[in-house]
């Protein structure tokens, strides 16, 4: 079996044996508790960022550039705030198009809410498009 399936090297050769699925490097990144400034990292190819808002806080978030984001990379971006009591504001730096609102970059979530959005890096431009909207 060849170290490289579809250009990606393989983490555990001795677990891939008589498979043809590349490792996806799929990884869970926790935002949680990064105060007001967030600075998401999209090394690997599947991503699920997850920021879940501290009780009580109520204040605004900037979500910045992300960091080593590779094209083409699958992103699950999740901004959490169904323990909080109040409402939150998240504000996106201008390196993200959110496909579905073309310009907003500032999202005020509800106490009990919780928003998804799908999406991918292209010429370093992170690109949504919108997932879920739910209040919980």
């Amino acid at each position: 079996m060849p170290d490289n399936i579809l250009s990606q090297n393989l983490r555990q050769k001795s677990s891939w044996k008589n498979t043809s699925t590349p490792d996806t490097d799929s990884n869970k990144i926790q935002l949680a508790s990064q105060g007001t400034s967030v600075i998401p990292d999209f090394e690997f190819s599947h991503n699920f960022a997850v920021y879940n808002t501290p009780v009580g806080n109520v204040q605004p978030v900037t979500i910045n550039s992300p960091v080593r984001a590779e094209d083409r990379s699958l992103i699950v971006f999740t901004l959490d705030n169904s323990n909080n009591t109040g409402s939150k504001t998240f504000t996106f730096s201008g390196s993200y198009d959110f496909l579905d609102e073309p310009g907003v970059l500032s999202y005020t979530l509800a106490a009990g809410a919780v928003r998804v959005w799908y999406g991918s890096v292209y010429n370093g431009r992170v690109c949504f498009r919108k997932g879920l909207d739910s209040s919980l």
